[in-house]
């Protein structure tokens, strides 16, 4: 070990900007687990059915998919993991309901 002194940035880590990444010496460090490729559609999936509903929608379905990301990095059962994520969609979907029906109505 040296007693040499290192900097560190936080970057973003597209596209999933829930896992932390650093920048060390011009080194890109990630430190979450990386997810599998249906964890991330099945995340986004609250992301999604929000593009046609405006701002707003794209506000929450961004938000609910970093939730699910953290979800999936849990450390926990999956089958927790996926009751969780699956609730955040189910609620997600009924917010999406009741947008586009006050859409229609105006």
């Amino acid at each position: 070990m040296n007693d040499e002194i290192v900097e560190a940035f936080p970057k973003m880590n597209i596209p999933d900007i829930s896992a932390q990444v650093l920048s060390i010496d011009g080194k890109r460090c990630v430190m979450a687990a990386q997810l599998k490729w249906y964890e991330y559609i099945i995340g986004a999936l609250s992301f999604i059915s929000f593009f046609s509903v405006g701002g707003i929608g794209i506000i929450v379905g961004s938000t609910a998919t970093i939730i699910n990301y953290n979800f999936f990095r849990q450390n926990t059962s999956p089958k927790y993991k996926y009751l969780k994520v699956f609730g955040v969609n189910v609620i997600c979907l009924a917010l999406y309901l009741i947008a586009v029906s006050l859409k229609m109505n105006q």
